[in-house]
């Protein structure tokens, strides 16, 4: 396993649930890379991979993350700089949600929804944005396509 721009910039294709021990042995496998790369979150696009995918450590859990997607965010924000594995020692003052609920499926397709907030809300996002073909440096620029854009998913008065 290694860090590969490859896919990096395309959108990553749904996972199935027909082989759920590979997908475990997959979200396992990307746990220990990220945890020899001194990270705390990695997409399967970045290890080349175009899957719906990826895995966090934050807050003292471990999530491992299908399919997920936002539900709403928080109107608040925060400027933090953030990194990225994929462009190692790079790093951006970016602005994200403070909290987000989400919602995502385990190895074996079970359905979970989650309120995140700070790191956790913040890697969630980014790792996301990985699976949307979006690296951190467009969200910095502006230069997101309208429907990743946050304001749509916040929630209605």
């Amino acid at each position: 396993m290694h860090l590969t721009k490859r896919v990096l910039k395309k959108k990553a294709q749904p996972v199935d649930w027909k082989k759920p021990f590979e997908n475990q042995k997959l979200a396992v496998q990307m746990i220990h890379f990220m945890q020899q790369q001194n990270g705390i979150g990695l997409a399967a696009p970045q290890i080349g991979i175009s899957k719906r995918l990826f895995v966090m450590y934050t807050d003292k859990q471990y999530r491992y993350c299908f399919n997920p997607s936002i539900i709403t965010v928080s109107n608040e924000t925060s400027i933090i700089d953030e990194g990225c594995l994929s462009f190692k020692e790079i790093y951006y003052k970016i602005e994200r949600p403070k909290i987000v609920n989400v919602l995502y499926y385990d190895y074996l397709g079970n359905k979970k929804t989650e309120v995140l907030d700070g790191i956790s809300a913040r890697c969630f996002l980014h790792e996301l944005d990985h699976l949307d073909g979006i690296v951190f440096k467009q969200r910095l620029e502006n230069k997101v396509p309208t429907k990743y854009n946050y304001a749509s998913f916040k929630p209605r008065s």
